[in-house]
């Protein structure tokens, strides 16, 4: 991997300044909302309370053309996305496969998951190279090995995606779980395909795939992006680059609250059971607008880290905040069995 800069510091009054090797930037707002500006452009993200649903635009600064990338909380029908109409004379010329693309594309706007899959497989049985209909077959398949194999044509044959989406000015998208906890709206740019690759790799058994391409990924400071490798570097016990990674992740949103929940694990693995404390005390610290069962998950991880540190009255304390909220919870009722 790479090496990587970021260094945050106040301004005072909400605002931050951020200095990464892409260069300076700065950024404000308030829990659940927050506007930066930087040198990819200006970002605005917001989170539906207690749903652990994100969405984000972003607007580059060398022009007026904005988009969604890649993260939300909407339904595709929210975003009144237009359907494709070639026109009369267009249609009487254009290829087998392209009509069969547009049928899929608009029978997924309609959400009509079905016919949409029908249409693009015939798309493809035509033209094994349409790589835009693999995209859309990623979205739609329950079929693990399909989804691998539309994935795998679209990072090999990266140069041609998007080529038949922007011609018809189309965006589509679906709901990805990028954590357990977090759930984000994913569009046809390179997030939003990032991420979907990274979580169909990681479906499949390859992590280490799924972490070379965020690795070199050129959204690396991304949140999003950032806590999608964050969680990866977790589960592949690389803790010490999940710690580094999601080092500079406020906890703003659900978002930041994830990634602090994953720094405070990382740590606890490794031991380091003072700095997992603190963390841990920190990612629960900001209750309004955060989903209660990650708050509930913390807590249970804060009071594991402490009866790891031996602080036995703490963690005791921490599983009987639990059971105030949720008697069922897991375990809790029988560690306070055994603390008592």
């Amino acid at each position: 991997m790479g090496l990587r800069f970021r260094r945050s510091m106040s301004l005072g009054g909400g605002l931050r300044l951020n200095l990464s090797k892409s260069g300076l930037g700065i950024s404000g707002g308030v829990r659940g909302a927050r506007m930066g500006i930087g040198p990819r452009g200006a970002r605005m993200a917001a989170g539906i309370p207690g749903t652990g649903l994100y969405f984000e635009k972003r607007r580059s600064l060398k022009g007026s053309k904005s988009k969604n990338d890649g993260n939300g909380s909407t339904h595709p029908q929210q975003q009144q996305q237009k359907q494709i109409k070639p026109g009369f004379i267009r249609s009487l010329f254009m290829p087998k496969d392209e009509k069969f693309f547009i049928q899929g594309v608009n029978h997924l706007l309609k959400d009509n998951k079905s016919d949409s899959a029908e249409n693009i497989r015939k798309c493809l049985n035509i033209n094994s190279s349409f790589i835009d209909a693999y995209f859309a077959l990623s979205l739609i398949t329950n079929d693990e090995k399909e989804r691998l194999n539309s994935i795998k044509n679209i990072l090999n044959n990266r140069q041609k995606f998007n080529q038949m989406f922007n011609k018809y000015k189309t965006l589509i998208g679906a709901l990805l779980p990028l954590t357990e906890h977090v759930t984000l709206y994913i569009f046809n740019d390179d997030l939003g395909l990032e991420l979907l690759a990274a979580e169909i790799l990681e479906d499949n058994g390859l992590i280490n795939e799924a972490i070379d391409l965020l690795e070199k990924s050129s959204l690396v400071e991304d949140p999003a992006l950032q806590l999608s490798l964050g969680e990866l570097y977790y589960q592949n016990e690389q803790y010490s680059k999940c710690i580094e990674l999601i080092q500079g992740i406020e906890n703003n949103d659900m978002i930041g609250t994830n990634a602090l929940y994953y720094k405070g694990l990382a740590f606890k693995k490794q031991g380091m059971y003072t700095a997992a404390i603190d963390v841990l005390r920190k990612a629960r610290r900001r209750r309004k607008n955060r989903d209660p069962e990650i708050l509930k998950d913390i807590r249970y991880s804060l009071a594991e880290t402490l009866l790891a540190d031996g602080q036995r009255k703490e963690a005791a304390k921490e599983f009987e905040r639990i059971m105030a909220e949720d008697t069922s919870y897991r375990d809790v009722a029988q560690r306070l069995k055994e603390l008592s």
